[in-house]
């Protein structure tokens, strides 16, 4: 009868160790990624990135503008959605913090993407390009002309650095 008592203390213990490992599990950068891609994105037509590593609640994003956004919680997984890959910025961008340790997570609209965007976080989800250009038809309508005015002057500005930003080098040429 005295090993009953022994052994009933051992199943409590077991039991309270295997609550309290499950309360206190974290979530997982898997976890948060998993939520942000089905329950955030879903179908929509974005490009996604996740942060390499979690961020504490004193660190802040520094957007390409020199402005801050806070990490909302005491642990944070970072993820950064860009809601139109083909545009140029200054467009809606969201930034998802989401809870290291309970999933809870914080939606921030912004128009611009972190400094630290392409060394510091891992694209997830991109939208496909597929490298076609698509010229305007002037064959059959002819170029748009004006009269000719020796005063009258543009400065094109372009870019043509990296792998994403060709087509501003072909419109720019286009011009």
């Amino acid at each position: 009868m005295k090993k009953f008592p022994n052994f009933l203390k051992s199943m409590i213990t077991v039991f309270a160790v295997l609550v309290s490992g499950i309360a206190l599990s974290q979530f997982t950068r898997q976890d948060a990624i998993n939520l942000v891609m089905n329950n955030i994105v879903g179908t929509d037509t974005v490009s996604v990135y996740a942060a390499y590593d979690s961020h504490t609640q004193q660190q802040v994003v520094i957007l390409f503008d020199d402005r801050v956004v806070s990490c909302p919680y005491s642990d944070n997984w970072v993820f950064f959605i860009n809601d139109d890959p083909i545009a140029l910025w200054h467009h809606p961008c969201r930034f998802v913090f989401v809870s290291g340790e309970n999933g809870d997570y914080t939606i921030i609209n912004e128009s611009l993407y972190p400094t630290d965007l392409y060394t510091s976080y891992e694209i997830i989800s991109s939208v496909p390009d597929n490298d076609q250009l698509i010229f305007p038809d002037f064959i059959n309508g002819g170029m748009p002309q004006d009269e000719a005015n020796d005063h009258l002057f543009a400065i094109l500005v372009g870019q043509c650095g990296g792998t994403g930003n060709l087509w501003q080098w072909y419109d720019i040429s286009m011009i």
